[in-house]
C-alpha cells in the first residue's frame, strides 16, 4: 500500500486574514477592568462597540458607553481615538438627530392639520343633518299653516254661501245647493263629483 502524500499546512492569504481577524475579535471580546479619569471602575467589561467618539462596555448590571475624554491615553490609544473624527461623528450625529427632530415635528404637524380637518368635516356634517331636520320641521309646520288656511278660506267661503243663500236673489239657489252638497257626508263639492 502506497502511504498517503501529506498536504501542505500553508494557509491561503484569505485563510490567513480571517484567522487574524478571529483572534482580534476574540481578544475584544475578552472581559478588561477600566477605569475613568474621575475614578469610576468597569470591572469585567466586555468592549461590544467601538464609536469614534467612546466605548461601549458591557458588564454583569449594566451596559454603558465611555467616552474617550473620560479614559486613560492608553485605552484611547488601544482603541485608535481620533480627536477630529470623533468631533466630526458627534456633528454628523447632531445633523441626523436634528433631521430626525424635523421629520417628528412635520409628522405631528401633518397629523395635527388632518385631525383638525376630520374635526371640521364631522362639524360640518352635523350642521348639515340639523340643517335637514330644521328645513323638515319648518316643512311640517308650513304643511300644518295650509292646511290651517284651507280650512279657515273653506270656512269663511261656506259662511259667504250662507249669506247669500239667506239673503235671496239670484245666486241663492245655488249657494244653497253648494252648502247642502258640502255639508254632506260625503262632502262633495260639487254635484257629480
Amino acid at each position: 500500500m502506497e502511504s498517503k502524500k501529506t498536504e501542505s499546512t500553508k494557509l491561503s492569504p484569505r485563510k490567513t486574514t480571517i484567522a487574524i481577524l478571529a483572534a482580534l475579535s476574540v481578544s475584544l471580546a475578552l472581559a478588561d477592568d477600566f477605569k475613568t479619569n474621575n475614578g469610576k471602575e468597569y470591572k469585567n467589561a466586555i468592549v461590544t462597540q467601538v464609536d469614534p467618539d467612546g466605548i461601549v462596555v458591557r458588564t454583569k448590571t449594566a451596559i454603558s458607553k465611555l467616552y474617550f475624554p473620560e479614559l486613560p491615553e492608553d485605552v484611547q490609544t488601544r482603541y485608535h481615538y481620533d480627536p477630529a473624527k470623533a468631533a466630526a461623528a458627534q456633528a454628523a450625529e447632531m445633523t441626523s438627530v436634528q433631521q430626525t427632530n424635523q421629520q417628528i415635528e412635520e409628522f405631528n404637524k401633518h397629523r395635527q392639520e388632518a385631525e383638525q380637518q376630520k374635526a371640521l368635516e364631522n362639524q360640518l356634517s352635523q350642521l348639515r343633518q340639523q340643517e335637514q331636520d330644521l328645513r323638515a320641521q319648518i316643512g311640517g309646520v308650513n304643511n300644518s299653516a295650509a292646511r290651517e288656511t284651507e280650512t279657515y278660506a273653506h270656512e269663511r267661503s261656506k259662511l259667504g254661501l250662507g249669506e247669500i243663500a239667506s239673503g235671496g236673489g239670484v245666486h241663492a239657489a245655488d249657494a244653497q245647493l253648494a252648502l247642502t252638497y258640502d255639508s254632506g257626508p260625503n262632502k262633495k263639492l260639487w254635484p257629480g263629483t
